[in-house]
């Protein structure tokens, strides 16, 4: 660490301690001088024809797309966003749905709250503030490469808006060296700022460069901000629609407060949709399940299996609920909590041990023989308690990882034995054709494209009950929220794959300047690990967006193939509409919003003509 960023952190964790009335901290952003004037320029026009109760404010607001391919700048006019307009949302019941807004402020704010009110319906239907979550945008560095590459930049620096915050001063950018800061606080309430953006070049360069988990903490609530003059700042409201919420129109707002004076309030206004959402299923079969299974999403921290349950990742991988037929009490527990939470039951990915063990086939040892008798006991074991618990065996255990052929060979004996205690397999690997035929989940290096596709069409043909995930180009990492939407929802679920299984959803990846694990990549998270919990990304909303994608699609094939087998031949003609509607939209460039708008369009026709209006 340089003498310049060792001062740097000094002053920051000088601040950090609150000695005297010190003034809040100001982060601020380079500004390119040409768009600040027109930011400026355009903000007074806009103002000129805003309501009445803005025109005198210091402040302006834009209502944007909350999960854009446009990465919200401070000095950028949002050209895609509505001046003075209002957040609008659709969602069915219990469904998650993010909206967003960027605050212009034409001069400083040192004390800037946001506080959401309760909405309401005309019919006397409350959807109550607390299930409005709200988040500031932290812009923070990473490598030259970000927003959409996962590859490492050793030579460059971009400012990205990636955290969903509560507290906007946990992180620190310095725009003079494009370094972050992260603030450490200890157990008796100290607190300093860590260098999170050392490179490889550092002295003694080690695990600890990229954070000590442990001490980040963020707020539970939003908490206030500072607003600087011409700098746009960017939130995130997500508003979650309760189960059996009457459908309808709600309106509400988010008011605005600077300083102790209230200012204003964005207004807010919901569309509860009349249904409520299924679990996903895949696209060539009504009867199997397409899951979220993102590898490193085993824990026991309840907080963060609700934030998985939140975002659809209801499959993970990694060993939550582990299950062990050796410790009967501690499997039935973990089952019972995966049922409490809202987890997937069935199938359970890589939940029980491992079945990587190798058998010579011509010549075995001793030992290797033992290994594989004793995996069976261990899965016969587990299968009886999860049939009794669960009444099925879609338990999962996992193999070699990217084995090639050789190990593939002498794993078998393996596969057979998990297969004899009535569990099934699962691994990552290249497409070896015949030799994966006692594969049971089947996950595919590489994002969905026509070669994997043709791979993937195979392995279903051999096993028609098999699944098939993929993972990898692209890894996690990548901030951009409709990217990743795309590639965790309709890309998958139309190339006929069961699973989005990417690596990783979280693992120690603070630092994206140089990442231990692999040098040649960026830090591959989606999620950032603190002390009791993590905190959410744009791209992290972007995935659930993505799995909500394929939950509407599956409504609506659901729907169409009701009215296809009515004799009725309007009802008939509007299924047959709808799967066609399905069937031709492009994964790979049709507009997102625009195919869930029209979704919700055809669900709503096909419910009432099945009911007869």
């Amino acid at each position: 660490m340089n003498l310049k960023n060792t001062l740097l952190a000094a002053a920051l964790a000088c601040c950090s301690a609150g000695i005297g009335a010190e003034p809040p901290f100001r982060q601020t952003y380079p500004l390119d001088p040409v768009k600040l004037k027109n930011m400026f320029d355009k903000a007074a026009e806009d103002t000129a024809k805003a309501p009445a109760a803005w025109r005198k404010l210091p402040l302006a607001y834009y209502v944007v797309p909350p999960l854009s391919h446009i990465p919200r700048m401070p000095d950028e006019y949002p050209q895609d966003g509505a001046a003075f307009g209002t957040l609008e949302i659709i969602a069915a019941q219990g469904e998650y749905e993010p909206a967003s807004f960027q605050l212009f402020p034409k001069q400083n704010f040192d004390n800037v709250t946001l506080k959401a009110t309760d909405l309401r319906a005309a019919s006397g239907a409350v959807i109550p503030a607390s299930e409005i979550d709200l988040k500031v945008v932290k812009l923070w560095y990473q490598a030259g490469s970000a927003w959409c590459g996962f590859f490492a930049d050793a030579l460059g620096r971009r400012l990205i808006p990636e955290l969903l915050l509560n507290d906007e001063t946990l992180i620190r950018a310095d725009s003079r060296t494009q370094d972050n800061y992260v603030r450490y606080t200890n157990l008796n309430g100290t607190s300093r700022y860590a260098w999170m953006s050392a490179n490889f070049s550092a002295v003694n360069y080690t695990f600890a460069n990229q954070a000590n988990q442990a001490l980040i903490r963020d707020a539970d609530t939003l908490q206030p901000v500072v607003l600087n003059r011409g700098e746009l700042k960017q939130f995130l409201a997500t508003v979650h629609v309760p189960e059996k919420t009457g459908p309808g129109i709600y309106h509400g707002g988010i008011e605005v407060s600077a300083d102790g004076r209230r200012l204003g309030a964005v207004p807010v206004k919901v569309r509860v949709l009349p249904f409520e959402l299924p679990q996903a299923k895949s696209n060539y079969d009504p009867d199997k399940g397409f899951y979220l299974s993102l590898y490193g999403t085993g824990t026991s921290n309840v907080k963060v299996l609700k934030n998985q349950v939140r975002h659809n990742a209801l499959a993970g991988v990694g060993g939550f609920p582990a299950l062990s037929g050796f410790w009967h009490e501690d499997t039935v527990k973990n089952i019972a909590l995966a049922k409490e939470l809202g987890l997937s039951t069935r199938p359970m990915f890589a939940s029980v041990a491992g079945c990587s063990q190798q058998l010579d086939p011509e010549h075995p040892t001793p030992l290797q023989k033992i290994a594989i008798q004793t995996l069976a006991r261990e899965m016969k074991s587990v299968a009886e308690i999860v049939k009794k618990e669960l009444g099925h065996g879609e338990i999962y255990s996992y193999g070699y990882d990217e084995a090639g052929p050789d190990i593939i060979r002498r794993e078998r004996a393996a596969w057979e034995a998990v297969h004899q205690g009535g569990a099934k397999v699962m691994v990552t690997c290249r497409p070896w054709r015949r030799l994966l035929y006692n594969l049971d989940f089947f996950i595919q290096p590489g994002a969905p494209a026509d070669r994997r596709t043709r791979e993937a069409s195979l392995f279903h043909e051999a096993n028609p009950d098999s699944l098939v995930g993929w993972y990898a180009n692209p890894h996690t990492g990548p901030e951009n929220p409709n990217y990743f939407r795309r590639l965790h929802g309709l890309l998958p679920y139309k190339n006929n794959y069961d699973s989005s299984t990417n690596y990783s959803w979280w693992r120690n990846n603070w630092n994206d300047m140089a990442i231990p694990y692999e040098s040649y990549l960026r830090g591959l998270v989606i999620v950032y690990g603190t002390a009791d919990n993590v905190i959410d990304t744009l791209a992290w909303e972007g995935v659930r967006e993505g799995m909500d994608d394929v939950r509407y699609a599956t409504l609506l094939k659901q729907l169409a193939r009701k009215a296809m087998q009515s004799p009725d031949i309007g009802r008939a003609t509007l299924g047959r509409q709808a799967m066609g509607f399905l069937a031709f939209t492009d994964e790979k460039r049709d507009d997102l919003d625009t195919f869930r708008l029209e979704c919700i369009r055809y669900i709503l026709q096909l419910q009432n003509l099945l009911k007869g209006k």
